[in-house]
C-alpha cells in the first residue's frame, strides 16, 4: 500500500451504465486511494443512487451541482475538494488496470504530472486496440509551443499529479476548452511531465462518448469544430494578461489552433475557407454550418 494519500476525482453526468464498474476498478487498486471525490453534473438518471449503494471502506464524497457546469468545470469542482498528496482523474465510463495508481505514483519522480497510455475497449468492455497513443497517433514529446496552440496529448483519465499543481492550476481560466490541456500546460512549466508507455486505463468508446467516438458525421464534426474554436478564442481574450501575448502572437496561435482543429476533425476540405475562420473574420464562421 502507498504511504501517500491519493485522491481520485470522478466527474459524472448520467453515467448509470458504467459508473459502478469504474468505481469498483478504482476501489480494487493495488494502491487503494485515500478518498474518492464525485462531482455530479446534475444527473437525471440513477447515477447517484448506484454510487451510494457501493460498499467500500474508502470514503466516497459526493457533490451534486445544482446547475450544469459542463465537463471541464465539473472536474474543477472535484479537484477543488481533493485533499490527497496526489490527485488522479477518472472518467465515469472507463476501467482502470489494477496497478494504475501504483505504477503512476512510483513513476512520477520529481515531475508535477505523470500520465500513461491506455487501451481501447468497446461498450461491453471488449479490447479493440492495445494502444490509445498509437491509435490516435499522438506525439508525446511535443514542445510547449504546441500546448499554447491548444494541442494536448495528456489524456485526463490517465494522469496523476501532485496537489501542488492544483494550487497553481486552479481556478481554471474562463472559457477553458479542456481541463487536461490546461493541467498539462501548467505542469509543463511547473515541474514537468512524465509519460509511461504502459496502458493503464481501459478507454471506453461508445455512442455517448464524444471524444472517443469513431465515424463522426460531418455535421457533428463541424459543430464541435465551431464550439471549440469559439471557446479557444474566448480563452485567449479573457486570459491575455497571464498569457502575456502580443496581439500578433495571439492571432498566430489562434490561427494555428484552427488549422489543427480542421485536421483533427478531418475537415480539410474547409481549408480553402481559412480566411473566413481566421481571428479577424471569425464572426463569419456560421457559414460553415451551411456547407
Amino acid at each position: 500500500m502507498s504511504d501517500h494519500k491519493i485522491t481520485v476525482c470522478i466527474a459524472t453526468c448520467n453515467g448509470e451504465d458504467y459508473i459502478e464498474q469504474q468505481i469498483n476498478s478504482v476501489i480494487n487498486q493495488t494502491f487503494p486511494p485515500y478518498e474518492i471525490i464525485i462531482s455530479d453534473d446534475n444527473s437525471t438518471d440513477n447515477t447517484i443512487a448506484i454510487i451510494r449503494r457501493i460498499k467500500t471502506n474508502i470514503p466516497i464524497k459526493i457533490y451534486i451541482n445544482k446547475q450544469r457546469l459542463g465537463f471541464v468545470y465539473n472536474f474543477e469542482r472535484a479537484i477543488q475538494s481533493a485533499t490527497g498528496d496526489f490527485i488522479a482523474l477518472s472518467d465515469q465510463d472507463d476501467i482502470w488496470a489494477k496497478n494504475k495508481l501504483e505504477v503512476l505514483v512510483k513513476q512520477i519522480g520529481s515531475h508535477a504530472l505523470v500520465h500513461s497510455d491506455a487501451f481501447l475497449i468497446n461498450e461491453v468492455g471488449v479490447l479493440t486496440h492495445k494502444s490509445f497513443t498509437k491509435y490516435y497517433k499522438k506525439d508525446l514529446y511535443q514542445p510547449v509551443q504546441k500546448y499554447f496552440e491548444g494541442i494536448n496529448n495528456v489524456t485526463g483519465c490517465t494522469c496523476l499529479f501532485r496537489s501542488s499543481l492544483k494550487r497553481k492550476a486552479l481556478p481554471f481560466p474562463t472559457h477553458l476548452p479542456y481541463h487536461d490541456w490546461w493541467l498539462a500546460l501548467v505542469a509543463y512549466n511547473n515541474g514537468g511531465i512524465k509519460y509511461v508507455e504502459e496502458p493503464l486505463v481501459g478507454y471506453r468508446q461508445h455512442c455517448n462518448n464524444f471524444v472517443g467516438a469513431d465515424n463522426k458525421g460531418t455535421t457533428i464534426a463541424v459543430e464541435a469544430f465551431l464550439d471549440q474554436k469559439l471557446l479557444y478564442k474566448k480563452g485567449l481574450i479573457h486570459n491575455q494578461d497571464c498569457l502575456n501575448l502580443s496581439a500578433e502572437q495571439r492571432e498566430a496561435l489562434y490561427d494555428s489552433f484552427v488549422e489543427s482543429l480542421l485536421q483533427k476533425y478531418k475537415l480539410q476540405k474547409f481549408m480553402r475557407f481559412k480566411k473566413l475562420i481566421s481571428w479577424t473574420y471569425s464572426k463569419y464562421t456560421l457559414i460553415l454550418k451551411k456547407l
